[in-house]
C-alpha cells in the first residue's frame, strides 16, 4: 500500500511539471526536492545484478614489476539492499585475477550485514586455495554506497538522500537551470549546489535531471574550486515501475585517472519484500571462521545432510564398479562423471551388498560405538603386550 501510495504521488507531481514551454521545464528546487523524495520512498528493497571493468582494460605490462594484480574480464556482482540502506545489505563479488606472470585464479568474495551483525566471506582458488570469514559487528565489510547501482541514482548522495540533501541546503546555494538541454542520451535541466568560503562562493556538485523519466538523475559532477574533479553518469535507464526508472548502465571518470569505471546491470528487481533474515550468508565446509564477537576461532564442518549425500555417492560408484560397467572412478573425475550420470532414486545394490538403507536407523551412533570399542581393546593389548616384554627382560 504504501508503495503505491508513493507512485500514485510521484505520477501527480510529474504531470504538474509537464505543463512548461518546450523549450524549459516549469519546476522549481523545492518541487524537485519533493520528486527526489517521492522517488526515494517508492524503493523499498533492491537487488542487482551486474557487472563492472575498466575502460580501457589494463594490460599485463601495466602491473608489470609492482606485485600488483589485475581483473581478467569482468568483475561480476550480485548485490541486494534494503531500507535503511545503510544498515542491511548483502553481496558476492566474483572476479578473475591474475598475476604479472599471467597466472590467474577466481576470487569470491561474500558479506551481509543485517543491522548487528556482519559477515565476511573470502574465498580463493588457484593451488593455494583458501576460505575464510570473519564474523564481527562492524560495517566496515559493506561496500561503499557511491560504488553501488545506488551511486547512479538519488536513493543515495554521498551516503545522504539527494531530498534530504537538497532541503537542507542553504537555498541562496541552490542555482536550478529550468532550461532545457541535452545530456548524453538525456534531455535535462540542472541543479548547481554551491559552498561558500571567506564569502566567495564555488561550484560544489552539478546534479541532471531527464525530463523525459521522471527527473531521475542521470549525471553528477563533483567540481574541487573551479575545475571538475569526476563526474557519474547514467547511459541508460530500465524502467522498474510505474514511473520509476533505475539506471542499468553507467559510467564514474576521475580527471586523476586514465581509465573509467563501466557499470551495466543485467537484471533489476525492486520491492520484493526482503526482510532482515535474508541478509545472512552460509560458508562451505572447510571454511576457516574467526568470530570476533565470540572471541572463536573453529573449521566449518560437513553437514549431516552432505554426508548423507557423499556415502550415496560412494555406494553408486561401488554399484558402477561391481557391474563392471567402467573402470574404477578417481576422486578427481568423480563430479563430472556424477554430473553426467543418470540420477536414481536409489542406486543398485548387487547381490550381498548393504545398501544405508537397509541398515537400521541408528546406524551411525552404533558404528561409533563399534569403533570406540575396537580402538579400546587395540590400546589395552599394547598396554598388555608392553607388560609381558618388560616382564620377559626382567
Amino acid at each position: 500500500m504504501l508503495e503505491k501510495t508513493n507512485i500514485c504521488i510521484l505520477t501527480t507531481l510529474l504531470f504538474l511539471t509537464q505543463i512548461a514551454l518546450p523549450d524549459s521545464i516549469d519546476i522549481s528546487s523545492d518541487s524537485l526536492s519533493d520528486i527526489c523524495e517521492a522517488l526515494e520512498s517508492a524503493v523499498l528493497d533492491v537487488t542487482v545484478s551486474y557487472q563492472t571493468h575498466n575502460d580501457p582494460p589494463p594490460a599485463l605490462k601495466d602491473i608489470s614489476g609492482t606485485g600488483n594484480l589485475l581483473a581478467k574480464g569482468p568483475i561480476k556482482y550480485v548485490w541486494s539492499a534494503a531500507r535503511p540502506f545503510a544498515e542491511l545489505s548483502k553481496s558476492t563479488e566474483t572476479v578473475a585475477f591474475m598475476n604479472e606472470h599471467g597466472d590467474s585464479w577466481d576470487s569470491v568474495t561474500s558479506q551481509s550485514y543485517n543491522g548487528e551483525i556482519a559477515k565476511h566471506h573470502v574465498f580463493i582458488g588457484g593451488p593455494d586455495t583458501r576460505s575464510r570469514v570473519t564474523i564481527s559487528r562492524t560495517r566496515n565489510f559493506m561496500p561503499n554506497l557511491s560504488v553501488t547501482p545506488l551511486g547512479f541514482t538519488l536513493l543515495i548522495f554521498k551516503d545522504k538522500l539527494l531530498s534530504r540533501l537538497l532541503r537542507e541546503s542553504d537555498k541562496s546555494l541552490i542555482h536550478l537551470d529550468t532550461t532545457v538541454e541535452t545530456t548524453g542520451n538525456f534531455r535535462t535541466v540542472h541543479l548547481d549546489l554551491l559552498v561558500r568560503v571567506n564569502d566567495k562562493e564555488f561550484l560544489s556538485k552539478r546534479i541532471y535531471f531527464s525530463v523525459d523519466h521522471g527527473f531521475t538523475p542521470v549525471k553528477f559532477e563533483y567540481f574541487n574550486g573551479r575545475n571538475l574533479s569526476a563526474t557519474v553518469q547514467v547511459l541508460e535507464l530500465q524502467k522498474v515501475a510505474e514511473g520509476l526508472w533505475f539506471p542499468k548502465k553507467g559510467r564514474i571518470s576521475n580527471v586523476s585517472s586514465p581509465r573509467a569505471w563501466v557499470y551495466e546491470a543485467n537484471d533489476i528487481t525492486i520491492n520484493q519484500g526482503l526482510k532482515k533474515s535474508y541478509f545472512d550468508i552460509d560458508f562451505p565446509p572447510g571454511t576457516e571462521v574467526q568470530d570476533e564477537i565470540t572471541g572463536l576461532r573453529y573449521i566449518v564442518g560437513p553437514t549431516e545432510d552432505q554426508i548423507d549425500k557423499w556415502l550415496d555417492e560412494e555406494i553408486a560408484i561401488s554399484s558402477k564398479i561391481n557391474k563392471g560397467s567402467g573402470s574404477p572412478i578417481s576422486r578427481t573425475n568423480l563430479n563430472s562423471n556424477l554430473q553426467t550420470a543418470p540420477k536414481l532414486e536409489k542406486p543398485p545394490v548387487p547381490p550381498g551388498q548393504v545398501s544405508r538403507a537397509d541398515l537400521p536407523s541408528n546406524w551411525k551412533q552404533s558404528l561409533f560405538w563399534l569403533l570406540l570399542a575396537i580402538s579400546a581393546i587395540a590400546i589395552l593389548a599394547v598396554f598388555l603386550l608392553r607388560a609381558i616384554v618388560r616382564r620377559k627382560g626382567h
